[in-house]
């Protein structure tokens, strides 16, 4: 075992010994090479002892949430490093709890003792991101919203007329919510579909599934408080009228 006065001077000679961590294991996810955590602990620790240094780990709980206490520790000096590091579990239970203290053991040890266990994962870390965005579905488009609207008061449809034709694409209402504010939300998708079923006349007033509103049930946005904001739809209208006319 060779003498160092203090952790830091230890941790020097150890790094300089430290060879390079064969990336044996493939992450199934991004096929990626990485080193595993047994097969670090196999090739640091005769080092570390050669250099008078001893690592060790800890699960314990700080603040109220549960972290893995790390420490290396310098035999002949007494001095040390030491934190904890947040244990994210991926599920409440044993399985969980084994899988983020493997991980935050395998990370610790190669942050501290600064050794690169895996393969550069950023341009991983880019593509997973993009292929989240692009499964994430597209919000309808200024256009689709104004042509929604325009049908919705050209066909006098009620609030509960909307809120049947948006139920009929998988969209219910929030509590306290208004049909305005769930057409707003809709995706492209639903809002083709939406469209689509007005159009092929699936939905009209006075026939089909949805019964015709009784007299004075439609409200307009100015004796309703606003629910739909159908200006643009009403000066579309105004225009294929005149349109209509001159041809």
């Amino acid at each position: 075992m060779n003498a160092h006065k203090d952790v830091h001077a230890a941790l020097l000679a150890f790094q300089a010994e430290m060879p390079t961590l064969r990336k044996t294991a493939t992450n199934p996810h991004f096929r990626s090479k990485f080193c595993p955590l047994d097969e670090i602990v196999e090739t640091v620790t005769p080092i570390l002892y050669k250099h008078g240094l001893a690592w060790s780990t800890m699960p314990s709980v700080q603040d109220g949430a549960p972290v893995l206490r790390y420490q290396l520790q310098h035999a002949e000096s007494g001095t040390g490093l030491t934190d904890a590091m947040p244990l994210l579990l991926s599920k409440n239970d044993a399985q969980g709890q084994g899988s983020a203290i493997t991980y935050a053991r395998r990370y610790a040890i190669t942050a501290v003792l600064n050794l690169v266990a895996d393969e550069d994962d950023d341009g991983n870390g880019a593509a997973g991101t993009a292929a989240a965005r692009a499964r994430e579905p597209r919000p309808a488009s200024a256009a689709q919203i104004k042509r929604l609207k325009g049908d919705i008061t050209r066909n006098k449809f009620s609030a509960d007329d909307v809120a049947k034709l948006l139920a009929g694409q998988g969209v219910a209402l929030a509590e306290g919510e208004t049909v305005n504010s769930a057409v707003g939300r809709l995706t492209a998708d639903q809002a083709s579909g939406l469209i689509d079923t007005i159009a092929q006349g699936a939905v009209k007033v006075g026939g089909s599934d949805i019964p015709a509103p009784s007299e004075g049930e439609f409200k307009h946005p100015e004796e309703s408080g606003g629910q739909f904001d159908l200006d643009d739809a009403r000066a579309e209208a105004a225009n294929e009228t005149r349109a209509e006319l001159h041809g």
